[in-house]
């Protein structure tokens, strides 16, 4: 019984794969032109705006701390306080462009892996829809009679961004 089950699977298997695709859709323009890639560059940039508001506020912190190094009424121990303040500002500097840089990218990727998840999710409901089987422009070789269907998954999931 088991050797049956197998044997129909691969069969199945064998068959599915040995279909040739009816078509290709170009995948960077149906990111390209999906209203959540524009909504993405937008979150982006708030977020960058955001982080970078307050680095400015910590290097105006910073560009005081320096100014008052150079008044001469200071005792020597004071300058060194100061200098010790520089050089913890200057940490805190790079610690948080370094922490920002990393939440910016962080948010890139999960907003892409959505994005995609999303593409492809469609791309699947198009593909059973239309009886289809397609592949993407960059698996596309040898494929001569394969038809670009971009254009009618941007239709079908322009109601959906």
């Amino acid at each position: 019984m088991i050797k049956w089950f197998a044997l129909i699977i691969f069969l199945y298997g064998t068959v599915v794969s040995g279909q040739n695709a009816n078509g290709y859709y170009d995948y960077q323009r149906l990111v390209n032109y999906s209203s959540g890639s524009v909504e993405q560059q937008k979150k982006i940039s708030e977020l960058t705006s955001k982080y970078d508001d307050t680095l400015k506020n910590i290097v105006k912190n910073y560009s005081r701390v320096l100014n008052t190094l150079h008044i001469e009424k200071y005792s020597e121990e004071r300058r060194l306080e100061l200098n010790d303040s520089v050089e913890a500002i200057e940490v805190q500097i790079d610690n948080y462009r370094h922490f920002a840089m990393a939440q910016i990218m962080s948010y890139e990727k999960y907003l892409q892996d959505e994005l995609n998840a999303f593409l492809n999710e469609q791309i699947m409901i198009f593909e059973r829809r239309k009886g289809l089987k397609l592949v993407s422009i960059e698996q596309v070789e040898g494929c001569e009679s394969c038809i670009d269907y971009t254009d009618e998954i941007l239709d079908f999931i322009s109601d959906k961004i």
